[in-house]
């Protein structure tokens, strides 16, 4: 994943910042580079809301471990195998669309980080 951010920081930083990783180390690195430009806290992930602009460059892989991110946040692995073991039929419907719709977006083409953020079961 690439991440490049302009409009930041003080002039001696060319008011650029770009940073290059893995999608499971995103979010740190973002607060990383507002520290860096401003020495301060990020409060917000926000693409525009902190005045910024932000290049997103995804591959497959980082679609991959966002969306596993996303399944991971209402599904841990441990929830998954008990909603198959245990669950009602509609808990598993549910569990197998919302995986569903998370791998339908790592198969995409999607630049956007925050693409999975309103996909909830």
């Amino acid at each position: 994943m690439k991440v490049i951010c302009t409009n930041i920081g003080p002039p001696e930083l060319g008011g650029q910042l770009e940073w290059i990783g893995s999608a499971g180390d995103y979010t740190r690195a973002i607060d990383a580079m507002i520290k860096t430009a401003y020495n301060e806290d990020f409060t917000t992930r926000n693409r525009e809301d902190d005045g910024h602009i932000y290049e997103y460059y995804l591959d497959a892989e980082d679609r991959e471990i966002l969306a596993q991110m996303q399944i991971d946040k209402f599904y841990s692995g441990q929830r998954q195998l008990d909603i198959m073991r245990k669950g009602s039929k509609q808990d598993l419907d549910q569990m197998n669309q919302f995986i569903d719709r998370c791998q339908l977006w790592a198969k995409g083409d999607s630049n956007d980080p925050f693409g999975l953020e309103g996909v909830e079961p």
